[in-house]
C-alpha cells in the first residue's frame, strides 16, 4: 500500500494506478463487490445466465491505492469477510468439480505465491467464519475412505496383513482408498497406502504391494499418480524423491523398469512417451508419467532426484525415460540458470552428463548464462566429462 501523503498529493497518478487495476484485474468488479459484501442475489442472477466457469474461477488482485487489502478468489474474499452465507451458497450454486473446489479452497490469494493463506487458514483466524471452517473440513473428512486396518498396515509395513487383504478378494476401491485430512499442516502424512508406506521408508511393503495388487488386476499405475492432498499435489514419487528417501525411489523405478521390460499382458502398461507432465487425480492417468507431475509448488520428481537422490537414482530414472535428457535443460529451482544440467555439474554426477553427451541433445542452443554457470561448476566432475 502506498503512503497516504503521496495519495493526497497525486491524486492524478493515483487514479491512473487505479485504472490500470481495474483494466488488468482477472475477476469482474461486480462479482468482487459480491463477496467482499455477501451479496447472495447477485451470486444467483450471474448463475442464471450461465457465466463460464472461468468468471466464477477468476482471483482479484487487490490495487495498493485502494481500501481493499485482501486479494484472491470468491472464497478467498468471503472468507476474509466473513460472509458465511455467500459462501454457503457459491458451494452450493456453482456446482463445482472436485478439481475445480479443491483449486479454489487451496490456491494462494497471490498470483505468484504457492505458500499463501488458504481458504481454511484465513477463515480460522476469524471466529465468525466457524461455520466456513467446519464446511471445509466436512468436505475432505468425508474423502477419508481408508480402513484404519490398512492405513496401520502401510504405516508398520505389515506385509502379512497386506498379503490376507488380498488373498481375501477385497475390492479394488479399498486398496486405491485414501487417508485424508482438512487440513495437512497438521498430518502430512496424508494419501493412499503408497505416501503412507513412502512416509515411513517401508520399502519391502512397498514392492510387495505392487506386486500382489498389479497381480490381483488394481491399477499400481494409478496409486503411483494419485496426489496426497490438494495443498500439496504430490504422488508417492514426490514424497520419497523431495526427502532424498534413495532405496524408495528404487523401488518405485524397480516398479517401472519391470513394466518395460516384462511381455504383453504380464503387467501394466508404462505410461506413454507421449504423456503430459501434468497429474491429477482427475485426468486420464495411463498417459501420465509419474515422475514429470508436478506439485501445487512447480516440482516434478525427475526435479527432486536429480537435487536430492543420488546418482544411481537419476541413472536409473533416464534409462527408463531417456525423454528426460530433453528437459536437462529446465529449471530445477526459483534462480533461472540453475537447470538440471547445472545441478547435475554441481553435484558432481559425471556418469549423467556422460550419458547427456551421449544422448546429443541440443545443449548447444542453452541460454548462454546458463553454459557460464555450469562451468563454474564442471570441475565438480571428473574423467571426460
Amino acid at each position: 500500500p502506498l503512503d497516504k501523503g503521496f495519495l493526497l498529493k497525486h491524486i492524478e497518478i493515483v487514479r491512473l494506478i487505479e485504472d490500470l487495476y481495474e483494466r488488468n484485474n482477472p475477476m469482474d468488479r461486480q462479482l468482487k463487490n459480491a463477496a467482499i459484501q455477501g451479496d447472495v442475489e447477485f451470486l444467483e442472477q450471474a448463475v442464471t445466465p450461465k457465466k463460464p466457469p472461468e468468471y466464477f474461477k477468476s482471483r482479484c488482485v487487490p490495487c495498493p491505492t485502494g481500501e481493499d487489502k485482501n486479494g484472491g478468489n470468491i472464497f478467498h474474499l468471503a472468507a476474509y469477510n466473513g460472509r458465511v452465507e455467500f459462501f454457503k451458497a457459491a458451494m452450493d450454486i456453482l456446482l463445482l468439480s472436485q478439481l475445480d473446489l479443491d483449486m479454489l479452497l487451496w490456491q494462494s490469494p497471490d498470483y505468484g505465491d504457492n505458500n499463501g493463506d488458504s481458504v481454511l487458514e484465513i477463515a480460522e483466524e476469524d471466529d465468525s467464519c466457524r461455520d466456513i471452517v467446519d464446511l471445509i473440513e466436512g468436505i475432505y473428512k468425508r474423502r477419508n475412505t481408508m480402513d484404519e486396518k490398512l492405513k496401520q498396515a502401510a504405516i508398520k509395513g505389515d506385509v502379512e496383513f497386506l498379503r490376507e487383504a488380498v488373498a481375501s478378494d477385497k475390492p479394488t476401491e479399498y486398496f486405491q482408498s485414501l487417508y485424508c485430512v482438512p487440513d495437512p499442516r497438521k498430518d502430512e502424512q496424508v494419501g493412499n497406502i503408497f505416501h503412507l508406506a513412502v512416509w515411513n521408508k517401508r520399502g519391502e511393503f512397498l514392492r510387495e504391494a505392487m506386486e500382489k495388487l498389479s497381480q490381483a488386476g488394481v491399477d499400481v499405475h494409478l496409486l503411483l499418480c494419485q496426489q496426497d492432498h490438494p495443498k500439496w499435489k504430490r504422488n508417492p514419487l514426490h514424497v520419497a524423491s523431495d526427502k532424498g528417501y534413495n532405496k524408495i525411489v528404487k523401488v518405485i523405478l524397480d516398479y517401472y523398469e519391470k513394466s518395460l521390460s516384462a511381455p504383453d499382458n504380464s503387467s501394466p502398461p508404462p505410461p506413454s512417451s507421449t504423456s503430459s507432465a501434468q497429474s491429477t487425480n482427475a485426468m486420464d492417468h495411463r498417459s501420465v508419467k509419474p515422475w514429470l507431475a508436478k506439485d501445487v509448488g512447480g516440482y516434478a520428481p525427475f526435479h527432486n532426484v536429480m537435487l536430492s537422490c543420488r546418482e544411481e537414482c537419476v541413472l536409473k530414472l533416464l534409462s527408463i525415460d531417456s525423454s528426460l535428457f530433453s528437459r536437462m535443460d529446465d529449471c530445477a529451482e526459483d534462480e533461472a540458470y540453475t537447470t538440471l544440467f547445472v545441478v547435475a555439474l554441481y553435484r558432481g554426477f559425471s556418469k549423467v552428463i556422460s550419458k547427456f553427451w551421449e544422448s546429443d541433445p541440443n545443449w548447444h542452443t542453452f541460454d548462454k548464462r546458463v553454459l557460464a554457470c555450469a562451468l563454474g561448476f564442471a570441475p565438480n566432475c571428473s574423467g571426460n566429462s
